[in-house]
């Protein structure tokens, strides 16, 4: 517990000392951790409260952490399962890789994905298409004030990428493929900073392989 104090106080979140009665921590806490862990789940905090919603408390702000530091593999693979088709899962595949880009700029990338994967392209009237923002929910994901894609729950896009790639290695050709594409992309721009994630996940995918992406 004074580690994780240590490490919350250090990081400047405010009222601090209200884990020690916070149940997700103790249950957290309640299995002998290494450093490394705690060091995590007090920046899952941090991150957790930078994406709260105006009525969340730090009790809220412990759970998700909470909830992100649990294994999500079976659960995102139960639910990409379900998914309809191709664009469903094409745009949740998109979220997570260009996680907090710009809406425009996840809306384009998914064309470009379902391109790269010889999607058939969906021929049905352009006003009888489900607008983004249901799409998005559909994803468990949803809007920022700012416009900005974010699924959720806390650390779910490492989770979805992660699925993907363990999952269906048939991808990960087209995968780099449709990144070189994506970050090139100019209406919408991807900013200078989702480029560099979008490329640095892709790379986090390629590294337990012992293999590298050139990045830009």
């Amino acid at each position: 517990m004074e580690v994780l104090l240590r490490h919350l106080r250090q990081d400047g979140l405010p009222q601090a000392d209200r884990v020690r009665s916070v149940p997700a921590v103790s249950d957290f806490l309640d299995t002998p951790r290494p450093m490394r862990e705690i060091a995590e789940f007090a920046g899952l905090i941090v991150r957790a409260q930078a994406a709260a919603r105006a009525e969340d408390s730090f009790t809220d702000w412990c759970q998700s952490a909470r909830a992100a530091m649990a294994d999500r593999g079976p659960q995102v693979a139960k639910y990409v399962a379900a998914m309809t088709g191709g664009p469903q899962r094409a745009l949740l595949l998109t979220a997570a890789m260009l996680h907090e880009a710009h809406a425009d700029a996840v809306h384009s990338a998914t064309a470009l994905l379902l391109h790269a994967v010889d999607h058939p392209e969906d021929d049905r009237p352009l006003l009888e298409h489900a607008d983004l923002a249901m799409r998005l929910e559909e994803v468990s994901a949803g809007l920022t004030q700012h416009g900005a894609v974010r699924f959720k729950d806390l650390e779910y896009d490492a989770a979805v990428r992660t699925h993907f790639w363990d999952h269906r290695p048939d991808l990960r050709e087209h995968l780099g493929t449709w990144v070189g594409r994506a970050v090139e992309l100019t209406d919408p721009v991807l900013s200078p900073d989702d480029r560099r994630h979008v490329v640095r996940r892709l790379s986090d995918q390629y590294a337990p392989q012992g293999r590298l992406v050139a990045a830009r």
